[in-house]
């Protein structure tokens, strides 16, 4: 899995609308860093919508098996 490239805060603020596009149009996630330790992450809506949606579900099918099991 690639989580995606690193760049810097201090980039990240002077390239923020090109980094976006890069987001947007290409489904690049782009890791933001802070004395070069991962600090932030973009990526596209979508794929944060989706994300979201997949943690539910999943939380629902282990609380509805912990509830048979209980």
């Amino acid at each position: 899995m690639n989580i995606g490239k690193h760049i810097p805060v201090s980039s990240a603020k002077d390239k923020l609308v090109e980094l976006l596009g890069q987001v947007e149009d290409e489904h690049e996630n782009i890791v933001i860093t802070k004395n070069r330790l991962p600090k932030a992450v973009l990526l596209n809506y979508e794929e944060f919508s989706g994300l979201l949606e997949t943690i539910d579900i999943l939380a629902d099918q282990q609380e509805i098996r912990h509830s048979a099991l209980g």
